[in-house]
């Protein structure tokens, strides 16, 4: 009986350190791969960041190419001769051309992150969310035109869409109209093409969803296009108190906005 006991004894403690062992190797793997899973989010965590400030220093050097900040006397300038108006543009459009012959624009609101090239790809509206101004692969992308749009900006509904970037840039602050207290102070949308310099006053501001008829294009200035300015100026947050009629020209500024996909988040501004 003793043997029989001291056998069992020792079945024991032999079973009991596979267990430990077994315990042992299992709590390994387990650290093994928790380091492994956090090396690898830091991996992403570190190129996220990385890829961010590759993007933001791109557009950070192209300011290089406007020449000077918004001001009234820029706008337009006598000619001494000849008569007429001549604009001096503030954007060396011409530099600018000679690294991506699409760009068409330059938009601008003081005092905010938006201070961007603007780009136009015919047919295309998928090139430019995943390419920046110098059609380098970064999930900035860049800030563009409907595609469907004429790019002189002459439709009397023109879109422009830029990312909802984390760290604020491109169309991250937009969002920020959702205050009147931010109209307040940010009325006005500047938009300097080759021939002049146009502004655009924000009547209305909300979120929608990128199906929604806010999206619609190639109005004539009738009925129909009354109809729809009457609803996109309903929809607005909140009164902006600033009339839009069939004769106005209008900008809408499209980013994605928080919340299911396909949430959009919009501006609309009229040409004065």
């Amino acid at each position: 009986m003793k043997e029989e006991r001291d056998d069992f004894e020792k079945g024991g403690k032999t079973l009991a350190r596979k267990k430990k062992n077994g315990l042992g190797k299992f709590w390994i793997i387990m650290l093994v791969l928790c380091l492994a899973l956090t090396g690898f989010a830091g991996y992403q965590l570190v190129s996220i960041i990385l890829d961010y400030k590759a993007g933001s220093d791109e557009y950070d050097d192209l300011e290089q190419y406007v020449t000077s900040e918004l001001a009234e006397e820029l706008l337009w300038q006598a000619e001494t001769q000849g008569g007429g108006g001549v604009y001096t543009s503030r954007i060396n459009f011409e530099e600018l051309k000679a690294i991506n012959e699409e760009v068409i624009a330059w938009i601008e609101i003081p005092d905010t992150e938006i201070n961007y090239p603007v780009l136009h790809r015919e047919n295309d509206n998928a090139y430019y969310l995943s390419h920046t101004f110098q059609n380098k692969v970064n999930s900035s992308g860049a800030i563009f035109m409907e595609a469907k749009n004429s790019p002189d900006f002459s439709d009397y509904h023109t879109i422009i869409y830029g990312h909802n970037m984390r760290v604020g840039t491109m169309f991250g602050t937009l969002s920020d109209y959702e205050s009147p207290t931010f109209l307040a102070t940010h009325p006005i949308i500047y938009i300097d093409v080759e021939e002049g310099l146009m502004q655009y006053q924000v009547f209305s501001c909300y979120k929608t969803t990128a199906k929604s008829n806010t999206y619609t294009i190639g109005f004539q200035p009738d009925q129909v296009y009354a109809d729809f300015l009457s609803n996109i100026k309903e929809r607005s947050m909140y009164d902006t108190g600033v009339d839009v009629t069939i004769e106005d020209k209008i900008l809408t500024l499209s980013t994605c906005s928080e919340g299911a996909k396909g949430n959009r988040f919009v501006v609309h501004a009229k040409r004065v």
